[in-house]
């Protein structure tokens, strides 16, 4: 059985629950309705590739996938953008998605962001000469996708609600990285200010069922427990590697046993967490603001609303 998704008025696809004209018994793959363009990554959950939808020639990007949570009965990223997310300009947009009980496969379809993801920001090794002005706007924007996220606060609504609004089911992301922050358009010399959004839900929970994840570069020192204050972190880790060019995690020291399972001892010791102030280039209310981040005990560590309205008041004393 196929199972399609509630897709919000997002454009002409194939109805909920039917298999396309190509799309045999057990495949995710639908050649007669999307043109595949190329292949973009892999890795350990799945496939992404940039394709063409034939009906309006729409570019969007598909995720397959073999490897995934379950809420219930369907995928829990399914089940989070089907169920419980509505539309924020800082997440990105999810077009549809189909699950195959059959073989177990999902295959989800986003929107194309063309300007590629932070981890181009962030070549590691060094600074990364990354302006001030570009960072704050990485910032403010990653709290506000946070905020919607953690406690349903949403400052672009019509009429934004007290948060948390009744009924809202906490996410915590569990892998907020480079990696999965996207710019949605190139950067150009006339247009050289970052719109992003949070993507790659993958490891994604609600917070009622939230476990261990998450890339151990980018987490807390509180691993392996993943809860929203872990994505906070992971907020401040992009800030410091946008900075140094480096998450704030140390190198292995010289006398670390070498080899891939050495190197996974050492990031997920919380020793390995050592948050650099920021370069003097930088002005001491980012710097601030992102140690707030990275403070090593969960409990005192800044919340992701608490965030988003520390950095609306910072921008506005800029602008004085």
């Amino acid at each position: 059985m196929v199972l399609g998704s509630r897709f919000r008025n997002r454009g002409p696809i194939r109805e909920r629950g039917v298999r396309g004209p190509s799309e045999k018994h057990g495949s995710v793959v639908i050649k007669d309705s999307y043109e595949q363009l190329r292949k973009i990554g892999q890795g350990g959950q799945g496939k992404l590739w940039i394709v063409k939808r034939k009906s309006d020639r729409k570019i969007l990007v598909r995720k397959e996938q073999k490897r995934f949570s379950m809420h219930g009965d369907i995928p829990c990223e399914m089940h989070i953008f089907e169920n419980v997310l509505t539309a924020h300009p800082r997440i990105i947009e999810f077009d549809h998605a189909n699950y195959v009980r059959a073989n177990g496969s999902l295959v989800l379809y986003f929107e194309h962001c063309q300007g590629g993801d932070l981890s181009e920001y962030t070549p590691g090794g060094g600074a990364s000469g990354v302006s001030e002005d570009f960072i704050w706007q990485c910032f403010v924007q990653l709290a506000d996708a946070l905020a919607f996220l953690h406690y349903g606060s949403n400052r672009f609504a019509k009429n934004p609600s007290t948060p948390p609004p009744p009924g809202w089911q906490r996410i915590v992301h569990r892998d907020i990285k480079p990696a999965n922050v996207f710019l949605r358009h190139k950067l150009t010399s006339r247009n050289p200010i970052p719109e992003i959004v949070l993507g790659d839900f993958g490891l994604a929970t609600l917070e009622a069922e939230t476990y261990g994840g998450g890339t151990d570069e980018w987490v807390g020192p509180e691993i392996p427990l993943m809860t929203k204050e872990n994505d906070v972190w992971g907020v401040g880790a992009i800030i410091h590697a946008l900075a140094h060019g480096k998450g704030p995690v140390s190198w292995p020291p010289k006398d670390w046993p070498r080899g891939k399972d050495a190197e996974d001892m050492w990031y997920n010791n919380p020793k390995a967490r050592i948050p650099k102030q920021l370069p003097a280039a930088y002005s001491t209310a980012l710097n601030r603001n992102m140690m707030d981040c990275l403070v090593m005990d969960p409990k005192t560590r800044i919340n992701s609303l608490q965030l988003v309205k520390n950095l609306g008041a910072e921008r506005q004393r800029a602008r004085r």
